[in-house]
């Protein structure tokens, strides 16, 4: 005889027979709770990999460098990835970010050498012409990581121009254009190979 639990205020027993409840339907009843739980991690992991990247958060990196070359003679290269300069000449190119988000942000870029041979222009306006001059839009912007006699580092001080707003529209796509030129005065023998890494950081 099969014992049943009885009801403490009366009424029907309780069925404690497995064979009433068997374990395959008791598994198939919880599974649409974790089929829901499973749905809201899902899109509680898309919303943060969304504002992640609408965000803007710190400073983050374009992909890939443009690789800058120096020629004593005129050749040209593809740009931005490969940039071949020489004295006299100069090079546009064209950075593109995609936004998800309406917002200001500031495009800077920073050199693997020849950090102090870039033209600068203080906070006061003055410019100091150097062998390169890089321009993105109508601004001539130094590396941020930059450096002459005065300033070691130009990203550790508010003394010059190392970086430029730009204003993004959600959901498209927003092109800058900018321009490298080489000073026809400069000694394409003393100067070195070197690459461009560019960054976008909240304004």
């Amino acid at each position: 005889m099969t014992n049943k639990k009885e009801p403490e205020n009366g009424g029907d027993s309780f069925p404690s027979d497995a064979n009433t409840y068997p374990l395959v339907r008791r598994r198939r009843l919880r599974r649409p709770n974790l089929l829901v739980l499973g749905l809201l991690l899902s899109l509680s992991l898309s919303t943060y990999t969304m504002l992640g990247v609408s965000g803007a958060l710190g400073r983050q990196a374009f992909p890939g460098s443009s690789l800058v070359s120096i020629s004593a003679s005129y050749a040209l290269g593809s740009s931005p990835n490969s940039i071949v300069l020489s004295p006299g000449t100069s090079t546009n190119f064209t950075l593109t970010i995609q936004s998800f988000s309406t917002q200001t942000v500031k495009v800077s870029f920073d050199v693997s050498a020849a950090g102090d041979k870039f033209t600068y222009r203080d906070t006061g306006g003055a410019l100091t012409a150097k062998d390169f001059t890089m321009t993105i839009g109508q601004t001539i912007v130094t590396p941020s990581n930059g450096f002459n006699d005065i300033n070691p580092v130009f990203g550790t001080c508010n003394c010059v121009i190392v970086d430029v707003p730009v204003s993004l529209t959600a959901g498209q796509q927003t092109v800058i254009s900018g321009s490298l030129a080489l000073s026809g005065a400069s000694d394409p023998t003393s100067l070195p190979s070197y690459s461009i890494a560019w960054f976008t950081s909240s304004a």
